[in-house]
């Protein structure tokens, strides 16, 4: 299975590149990196692609990350632009799986604004007339550093904490 997560809300409709059902393309409404990582958990999210910016120092709840370190098994970092620093994984794509990407750039309403930028953003990509995209492996419990640029705990997690009398015993900050 293939899950999407967006962060406060849907970026683009992913359904032409097989996140389908509906539902597999989540909303996660506050940009707090304990909700986004339960998220991930909810699902049972084996390898995680998460976008190569800036590792923060999030904190957790413990219970959060321990089932996540049950479960993860790979990360990969990727860039918006396609190609990632210090790559060590290239996917190559063909003609098809591209008409797929663009109909689901076409058919996301949400980026009606950018999508000429995105078209040549793609044609950018383009080598022998297949889409070149780089990625590069990366652990784990890096990977949950690059959830979010925040830090700061968000109303559903503040609630958790508030239920657990705000003892830093229950939170972590490492994996």
């Amino acid at each position: 299975d293939y899950f999407v997560l967006h962060v406060g809300k849907r970026y683009m409709n992913h359904t032409m590149i097989d996140v389908w059902p509906p539902h597999k393309d989540v909303v996660v409404e506050e940009d707090d990196p304990e909700q986004i990582l339960e998220a991930i958990n909810d699902r049972g999210i084996t390898r995680l692609v998460v976008e190569d910016i800036p590792p923060t120092s999030p904190t957790f709840l413990r219970e959060t990350v321990s089932s996540a370190k049950r479960r993860i098994v790979s990360a990969l970092a990727y860039s918006s632009t396609g190609r990632v620093d210090q790559a060590d994984v290239t996917i190559k794509g063909c003609a098809e799986s591209e008409k797929n990407v663009m109909a689901t750039m076409h058919m996301s309403e949400e980026l009606s604004d950018i999508k000429d930028q995105l078209q040549k953003n793609r044609d950018a990509l383009l080598v022998d007339d297949r889409p070149v995209e780089t990625y590069r492996r990366i652990e784990p419990a890096d990977a949950i550093k690059k959830l979010t640029p925040s830090t700061e705990f968000g109303s559903a997690t503040r609630s958790y904490l508030d239920v657990l009398g705000n003892d830093p015993k229950f939170l972590t900050t490492s994996w």
